[in-house]
């Protein structure tokens, strides 16, 4: 069975040309000397040349990409999906900002002097003017950073997991 590939395999490069010169003598003398080698060497010559002759690469007709895209345009467009954007978000996020204005408001209302008499519009300057001190602590400003920290952390994994993506498509 090896020798079989082996007349096989000498015998195609022998057709195809890539043969050496020492090589192609030992196969021309086979080709002479053997009987089994010349009709071994007629068979694949014929499948050759069946293969360069007959069965050529077919090109599609001219206007292939016009006929398919005629049977595209009779298609149903599918509709367009309605929702892009998550409504649960927006409303989480709608709801975020509406518990902050009204703790705000809160705050501010619970700040006034309400037995004060109104004398002078100072009073209400002094409402907005609320003393740093007392809520900038040195251990408010540690939670802070550290927050601040643990975004900037998830902000340069995502970007560097978006740049290796990147990477992996283009190779």
């Amino acid at each position: 069975m090896s020798e079989d590939k082996n007349i096989a395999t000498d015998l195609w490069n022998y057709i195809d040309g890539n043969l050496s010169d020492k090589e192609l003598l030992r196969v021309k003398n086979l080709l002479q000397e053997d009987e089994a080698w010349n009709s071994h060497y007629k068979r694949l010559l014929q499948l050759d040349i069946l293969m360069k002759d007959e069965l050529s690469m077919e090109e599609p007709s001219m206007r292939f990409t016009k006929n398919i895209m005629e049977q595209i345009k009779d298609l149903p467009v599918a509709p367009a999906t309605k929702n892009y954007i998550n409504a649960k978000i927006i409303f989480s996020i709608a709801f975020f900002f509406m518990l902050l204005i009204a703790g705000l408001l809160i705050y501010s209302f619970a700040q006034v002097n309400w037995s004060a008499p109104s004398s002078s519009s100072s009073s209400f300057i002094e409402l907005f003017k609320p003393d740093p001190r007392k809520y900038f602590t040195p251990q408010a400003m540690h939670v802070f950073l550290m927050i601040d920290v643990v975004l900037g952390l998830m902000f340069l994994d995502r970007f560097l997991n978006r740049k290796k993506a990147l990477k992996q498509q283009h190779t």
